[in-house]
């Protein structure tokens, strides 16, 4: 009998691995997961290493395409000192690049004995196969990232501050961002999201949540994300010490003296700011058929509607 149950458990081990690898491999899939506990992991093992830069970039986070972003960035530009970048690179999935670095740290990996100490003599007769920097160091090399990428190339066209605007990132994202810049302003934008499909429609062919595995192809596609990334916000946003943004609320003077207050910085006012389409953006049209729009209220499930968004809502 003991034979059997040997050879069954050597053949299930062929076929789908041991129970303890796979075991294994649910925890650290369920711990990569909770990037805002990695952070904190960091902060435990590893004390110092984020919130060292005295910068204070500008971090533009919208709640899918569309939702107004562009705006708010053409508005920060009106401030004189600040360059705020779009979407950089977006394919090249920089930042989440970044963040999965982190996502490897927690209580058990690394062990302490794989990252280099004070002893470093003799090391050609110790254990060297798994031999680590000190995580201070790769923190450091995050930042000579952000500096290398983005600030630098602010500064040589005159701009001692930047920032940057993106549509997909969430408050995973924020908390990254403020883990390395404590005195960055963030600001969490959303829009109706019928208003917001009514545009990004023209677009649908080519927008990834992370390229090239995660198109956004479908209405339903569309809703889910604004839903996840809205919900998130609403969440995070006092934790993250962020200014929650409705884009319909942008033009507002009470919106507009609360943002400036909260940036440090004089704007222009948005109602003066001209209209300008990408190249990409077709003519104005806010047609939803009523397939789209049953497949859009399917998946908002009722949240757009608690927010007062209905796809009657008039656009501003």
């Amino acid at each position: 009998m003991a034979i059997w149950r040997d050879n069954i458990d050597m053949i299930l081990k062929a076929f789908i691995g041991g129970a303890k690898a796979r075991a294994s491999w649910a925890k650290e899939r369920t711990e990569a997961a909770d990037f805002k506990a990695r952070l904190a992991t960091i902060d435990r093992r590893w004390p110092g290493c984020g919130g060292r830069s005295a910068d204070a970039p500008v971090f533009i986070l919208s709640a899918g395409w569309r939702s107004g972003s562009t705006l708010l960035q053409r508005l920060m530009m009106t401030a004189d000192d600040v360059m705020t970048w779009g979407e950089p690179w977006h394919q090249g999935n920089l930042i989440d690049s970044l963040m999965d670095q982190l996502r490897a740290a927690t209580n058990d990996w690394p062990p302490e004995e794989w990252i280099i100490g004070d002893n470093v003599t003799a090391l050609e007769n110790q254990w060297v196969a798994n031999l680590f920097p000190p995580m201070r160091a790769l923190i450091d090399a995050h930042y000579a990232y952000f500096d290398t990428l983005f600030a630098k190339p602010a500064h040589a066209l005159g701009k001692p501050r930047w920032g940057l605007k993106e549509v997909r990132f969430g408050s995973d994202h924020a908390a990254y961002l403020r883990w390395l810049y404590p005195k960055a302003k963030i600001i969490l934008l959303y829009r109706n999201p019928y208003d917001a499909y009514a545009s990004y429609r023209q677009v649908i062919d080519h927008a990834y949540l992370t390229w090239p595995d995660a198109p956004i192809l479908t209405p339903g596609a569309y809703a889910a994300l604004w839903v996840r990334l809205v919900q998130d916000f609403h969440t995070h946003a006092e934790g993250l010490a962020a200014f929650l943004l409705k884009y319909e609320d942008i033009k507002t003077p009470a919106t507009q003296a609360a943002l400036q207050a909260y940036l440090g910085a004089q704007l222009a006012p948005a109602e003066e700011m001209k209209v300008i389409r990408g190249s990409r953006a077709g003519e104005k049209s806010n047609y939803i058929s009523k397939i789209e729009k049953v497949m859009l209220r399917r998946a908002l499930g009722g949240y757009a509607a608690a927010l007062g968004y209905t796809d009657q809502t008039p656009a501003p």
